[in-house]
């Protein structure tokens, strides 16, 4: 018989897109892989929620190990898009999702966790200048709770010090400070 020239065409054309998803697919999880790479060495005590394996090859989900992904999202809103939480619990921010409930995140990590995705768009560079970019963020971060914590601490050991006149020993202000 004749030869179906028009589905002989249009199957060689679906082989290339296939073949293109492919190396995009691969792209991708490259970029994703030299982001989370940047991240966890940046910032210590990162986590990578999921699977390191089966994930979709461009969105790498983590989770900080001080702070608020809230806050890391408002400080970068105008360099990075990235997302706080899970994507299917963007209605309720003031509690854990239930996907992360389900991988036993701990409440930091629920709160701390970020969501970044990569484009067809996305270069080597951008994902360089966005992990420096976090990094920094979440650096401040750690910073500013750090300043806080020493700011609770001084002034409780500013009350204990002006109480060690009132006929307090070394010892008690010893258990104090502690």
């Amino acid at each position: 018989g004749t030869e179906n020239v028009a589905y002989i065409a249009g199957l060689g054309r679906a082989a290339r897109i296939v073949m293109a998803a492919d190396t995009e697919r691969k792209r991708m999880a490259r970029l994703r892989d030299e982001l989370q790479a940047h991240l966890v060495e940046g910032i210590p005590g990162l986590l990578v929620n999921g699977s390191r394996d089966n994930r979709l090859p461009n969105t790498l989900h983590v989770s900080l190990p001080i702070g608020s992904a809230r806050s890391i999202v408002a400080m970068l809103a105008d360099e990075v898009a990235l997302s706080p939480g899970a994507a299917c619990h963007a209605d309720h921010p003031d509690e854990p999702s239930g996907v992360m409930k389900a991988i036993g995140a701990t409440a930091q990590q629920a709160f701390g966790a970020l969501r970044l995705s990569l484009g067809y768009d996305t270069s080597t560079e951008d994902v360089a200048v966005a992990s420096r970019q976090i990094i920094a963020a979440a650096r401040r971060q750690v910073h500013q709770a750090l300043e806080a914590h020493a700011d609770r601490t001084q002034h409780a050991c500013r009350r204990v010090v002006v109480g060690v006149g009132d006929g307090h020993d070394a010892r008690q202000l010893q258990h104090l400070e502690r």
